[in-house]
Formats: C-alpha cells, sequence, structure tokens
C-alpha cells in the first residue's frame, strides 16, 4: 500500500509540474498581447496623433479600432487571470493532496502496516 501511495504521490506532484509548465507556455506567448502600447513614447505618440485629427469621421473611426483592440486586450488579460487561478487552484489541491498522502504514509510507517 506504501508504494501505491508513493505511486500516487508522483502522480499528483507530476500533474502539478505538467500543468504549471502548461500555464507558463500559455503565459509566455500570450502575455505581450496584453499591452496596447509597446512603451510610454509610443501611447504619447498615438495620443498627439488622436489630437491633430480635424475630421470628425476618422476620429470616429480611430476610436472604434481603439475600443475594439482595447476590448480584446481586456479579453486576453482576463483569460489570463482565469489561467493563474486555475493553475493556483490544482497547485493548491495538489500540495493538499501531496501532504495528506505523506501523512497517512508516516501513519502507516510507525504502526509497521
Amino acid at each position: 500500500m506504501i508504494f501505491f501511495s508513493l505511486n500516487l504521490l508522483a502522480a499528483v506532484w507530476g500533474l502539478m509540474l505538467l500543468v504549471s509548465a502548461a500555464a507558463l507556455i500559455v503565459f509566455a506567448l500570450l502575455t505581450s498581447g496584453v499591452a496596447y502600447f509597446g512603451s510610454p513614447d509610443a501611447r504619447d505618440a498615438e495620443i498627439q496623433a488622436i489630437n491633430s485629427i480635424t475630421d470628425i469621421g476618422v476620429l470616429q473611426h480611430k476610436a472604434a479600432f481603439d475600443v475594439a483592440h482595447g476590448y480584446e486586450n481586456g479579453a486576453t488579460a482576463t483569460f489570463l487571470c482565469h489561467i493563474a487561478l486555475g493553475t493556483l487552484l490544482v497547485i493548491m489541491i495538489g500540495s493538499i493532496a501531496g501532504l495528506l498522502l505523506i501523512r497517512w504514509m508516516k501513519r502507516h510507517l510507525r504502526t509497521g502496516g
């Protein structure tokens, strides 16, 4: 039974490692898509360009474009938060399960059976 517990513990912690690695890859791929501007200078240049627009049609088109991209950035950030929270939950559950398995194994090793 101890070997079963050790194998189960290894499987739980292996699953935790896989979930963590998958979350890291998702974060690495999607984090760059959250920033709307690459730098404060780019943001300031965009503000200057908007302030210099005199045609209301162009300004409306620019506003619609900015709102659409702002929504996409917010949706990506929200998705990344969900991934982070889900990963944290899996890690917490796996850690609790591992600690309980270790406690169970210690108790059974002390009693000899």
